[in-house]
């Protein structure tokens, strides 16, 4: 059997390394079943770890790589973030969303429909309730009496 040389060697483990960083990036974005609880989980403060040491390993092996080490390492974590970046918008919509849901339960049924109905009536009618609108015209005609 042949022994690789060395350099082959390293590049077999550069790639090796940045792979696991990548698809333990990937499990923590919620992209990839963990294997200890076979869930999809997310946990967006280890995502950026993760992804923070491959741009580590970018900046501290700099012009050492070899171009495709190099182009490897740098679409690896371009994906990463893009993806990172997705991924927390959707969580912060998504929470969104739930808090919005949980305080119309809160709500009773007439409630939550005088409140709708209150929010359209002020951007139809400008705020202005009819009322007062018919009393400052009887105001305006008195004036002019």
């Amino acid at each position: 059997m042949e022994t690789p040389d060395k350099n082959t060697l390293h590049s077999v483990l550069f790639y090796q390394l940045v792979v696991t960083f990548q698809n333990a990036a990937w499990q923590q974005l919620g992209k990839r079943v963990n294997p200890l609880t076979q869930k999809m989980e997310q946990d967006f403060e280890q995502a950026s770890l993760s992804i923070g040491m491959l741009d580590m390993l970018m900046a501290k092996t700099s012009g050492n790589l070899s171009e495709d080490e190099s182009r490897f390492l740098k679409q690896a974590i371009s994906d990463l973030k893009l993806n990172y970046v997705d991924e927390v918008n959707k969580a912060e919509m998504q929470k969104g969303s739930e808090k919005q849901a949980a305080e119309t339960e809160e709500k009773s049924p007439a409630e939550a429909k005088a409140e709708a109905l209150s929010e359209s009536t002020k951007s139809v009618g400008g705020g202005s309730s009819p009322k007062k609108g018919k009393a400052g015209s009887e105001k305006k005609r008195k004036k002019l009496d």
